[in-house]
């Protein structure tokens, strides 16, 4: 390949320079703004350097330098993207579970790329935007953000490798499906030999609805937030910690006795071990249809419920009736959006 590239003219410099992804596809606009800045989400959490250096952040944005040395202070006699992102990077700290699966839930917030004040946000601060990515305004293209999170997800997972156990049981396969920023990653461990019916194939599919299905489980909460993203994400947020935090703990408990079966029969902490994961991921799949209910009745309308306690108001016949929903509305910067180019039209008299 290096020969062939230096005969052709495509490379010049020492073999040991050479680079596959440089001289045979090159970095475009596209493969930074729109795959790279990914990487470059989860790096800048990680790795202070990153976070730091707005040469990367110009790079996730798809501005590139072509400096005379690359980032590794190596000669750059081809003109490469020297600000492009290096292949991996060390953490500065131990990178938690929780952290893995946070950074795939990223929508780029707090970053230059964030889309929550965007007018295709719309009054509810929405991070996701509608295909297609591109679109043409006044003969300019313009695009839609690409970010970690996205609604065309059918499933993401983060795979946990725990060494000082067996492969059956230090193996965690966390697994969540539809878009990542709303789903709960559930322990399916690697010594399981049947899996949850709700996740099974064949249980509803793209075009066949399934009440027992949990992709459509997933989506239908998440399709659900879309709609009022500030007010209704916030609440699946919290579950969705509260539920993956109740599964950490469990699967201490569960490692151990899994540990002790292995040691008579590994059967047996296989057999425990789906067990587990089977009864986790269909119970979770009930527990989630459940909470669509509550947040369908919460957020009706464009109205919110007061949920709190069951809060209730006394009427004056002495009957309790439910204290009256908040009416948020679209929020002040919104509606003065809203009556733009109206005139007259939308405007109350004065008394």
């Amino acid at each position: 390949m290096i020969s062939f590239a230096k005969k052709h003219g495509f490379y010049n410099g020492a073999d040991e320079n050479f680079s596959f992804s440089d001289v045979f596809n090159p970095v475009n606009f596209g493969g930074a703004r729109f795959c790279d800045a990914r990487v470059w989400s989860f790096f800048r959490k990680i790795n202070k350097e990153i976070r730091e250096n707005h040469e990367f952040t110009n790079y996730a944005l798809g501005k590139f330098t072509r400096n005379a040395k690359l980032f590794d202070q190596s000669p750059n006699p081809n003109g490469y993207v020297s600000n492009r992102l290096p292949l991996w990077v060390k953490p500065d700290s131990k990178i938690s579970l929780q952290e893995v699966m946070a950074g795939m839930r990223d929508h780029y917030e707090d970053t230059p790329l964030d889309m929550r004040n965007d007018p295709g946000a719309g009054p509810f601060k929405s991070p996701y935007r509608w295909r297609p990515m591109e679109y043409m305004v006044d003969s300019l293209m313009y695009l839609n953000e690409r970010a970690v999170a996205t609604q065309q997800t059918g499933y993401s997972f983060v795979a946990q490798s725990r060494s000082w156990l067996p492969a059956s049981i230090g193996g965690i396969f966390w697994f969540g499906v539809d878009d990542a920023d709303g789903c709960v990653y559930a322990p399916m461990y690697c010594g399981i030999t049947r899996i949850p019916e709700s996740y099974a194939i064949g249980n509803g599919s793209m075009i066949t609805w399934s009440e027992t299905s949990a992709y459509w489980t997933f989506s239908q909460v998440n399709n659900w937030a879309y709609s009022r993203y500030n007010l209704i994400h916030p609440e699946i947020e919290t579950y969705q910690a509260q539920l993956e935090n109740q599964f950490t703990s469990e699967i201490q408990v569960v490692d151990k006795q899994a540990a002790e079966l292995y040691k008579q029969n590994a059967a047996s902490a296989s057999e425990y071990l789906t067990g587990y994961s089977v009864f986790s991921g269909n119970k979770l799949v009930n527990d989630w249809k459940a909470f669509y209910q509550y947040l369908f009745m919460k957020y009706l309308d464009g109205n919110v419920k007061h949920t709190e306690g069951h809060k209730l108001l006394e009427n004056g016949n002495g009957k309790n009736i439910p204290k009256p929903p908040a009416q948020p509305g679209y929020g002040k910067e919104w509606e003065r959006i809203m009556i733009q180019g109206t005139g007259d039209r939308l405007k109350v008299p004065k008394k």
